[in-house]
């Protein structure tokens, strides 16, 4: 710029010279800043972007009990941690009401995973709250299905389903199905290898605590046995 400058005017004006190399160090360092602006804004952008990835799917079916203290607890039946890369690490009862259980790993599609945290970005528990028909009386004696999603920036959100053809046949449940169709599929084609417990049971404990807070601010707890000094006892028929 300063060459192009003294070929224009000469040496005949230095003063006129001398402002159009500040100027050129100006127009310079505007265009500096410009790209130091435009970088920021990729790199910030680039950032909130990550911070709203999927981190990770926890499912878990289970049923509430009591124990011989009449204090309720959960029976897990399964529970299932879901990495973005596919990997699965599950907790999985042998046999039905049997508290026996073994600790496997498995990989699913990442696609179904990807879609979940897509689809999941701009929503909230409300809209996988069900609405309660008020008119009818339905009885389930099925597990409770509770999904946790955990979002890079923090963002959590969890709901609970049913094993029923009301869920099965909303569309917006259709992803979690699937998810757990592929990793019973997984297992009953003995596509798993045995993995230690420690860390599978570790998060399991973390996602039971979190659940029984949610569950006893919304769903209806199982009612509490009778005491047997407190049953009504009836005469024996007269023979």
């Amino acid at each position: 710029m300063t060459s192009a400058l003294t070929e224009w005017f000469g040496n005949k004006n230095p003063q006129l010279l001398k402002a159009g190399g500040t100027l050129a160090v100006i127009i310079s360092k505007r265009n500096e800043m410009k790209r130091l602006s435009l970088f920021l804004a990729i790199l910030l952008f680039g950032c909130s972007q990550k911070e709203n990835e999927l981190e990770s799917i926890e499912i878990m079916s289970y049923y509430y009990n009591y124990d011989e203290n009449t204090k309720l607890f959960v029976d897990l039946d399964e529970y299932s941690k879901i990495y973005t890369n596919g990997d699965v690490e599950i907790i999985k009862r042998v046999k039905p009401f049997e508290p026996k259980y073994i600790y496997l790993k498995s990989k699913i599609d990442t696609k179904i995973i990807l879609d979940i945290g897509e689809t999941n970005k701009s929503l909230n528990d409300e809209y996988y709250e069900s609405k309660i028909d008020t008119n009818r009386l339905d009885v389930y004696d099925g597990p409770v299905i509770r999904v946790k999603l955990k979002y890079k920036n923090d963002k959590v959100i969890s709901f609970t389903y049913e094993q029923t053809d009301k869920y099965e046949n909303d569309l917006k449940y259709s992803l979690f199905l699937k998810t757990q169709k592929a990793i019973s599929d997984n297992y009953n084609k003995k596509y798993y290898e045995i993995i230690d417990s420690i860390n599978i049971k570790k998060s399991q404990k973390e996602f039971e605590i979190f659940a029984f807070r949610k569950d006893t601010l919304s769903l209806p707890m199982p009612p509490k046995p009778i005491d047997p000094s407190e049953q009504i006892k009836f005469p024996p028929p007269n023979k």
